[in-house]
């Protein structure tokens, strides 16, 4: 008699920690399933701002507005890198290095224009190889 309660008694304690599991479990996942959409959702904005400053920067440039531009760029280049988009870091970094040519600061020109290069090769390994990572969706 004292064994059979006692697997009545388990056996309530082993549902109940199933019961327990099971919703500490779904629970978790909707957390993580909703963690990752608010993740790629901030990925996306992050990307669409660091483009804007990267097209800001652009015009700035064109305006020969060389330092606004430098400071734009900066903000698109920490951006990037947060995102890790590898080609917007690389093509950030290639305006910056033409643009510290054009302002004579030819020691940082050299420095990002080598930091440009080094991603790009990355880049043409990673294509030829068939491994480039795929752009997040607009």
């Amino acid at each position: 008699m004292k064994l059979l309660k006692l697997g009545i008694t388990g056996l309530i304690g082993l549902a109940t920690m199933l019961v327990i599991g099971n919703f500490q479990y779904s629970q978790n996942t909707k957390y993580l399933i909703t963690n990752s959409a608010a993740f790629a959702q901030t990925s996306v904005e992050r990307k669409t701002e660091a483009d804007r400053l990267f097209q800001q920067g652009m015009q700035q440039s064109m305006n020969t507005q060389f330092q606004a531009a430098l400071k734009s760029w900066q903000q698109a280049l920490t951006i990037y890198r947060e995102i890790k988009d590898r080609k917007g870091e690389g093509d950030t970094l290639k305006n910056l290095g033409i643009t510290y040519f054009q302002v004579g600061d030819y020691t940082k020109g050299f420095e990002y224009q080598q930091q440009a290069l080094a991603i790009e090769q990355e880049l043409r390994k990673q294509e030829d190889e068939g491994t480039a990572p795929t752009a997040i969706p607009k």
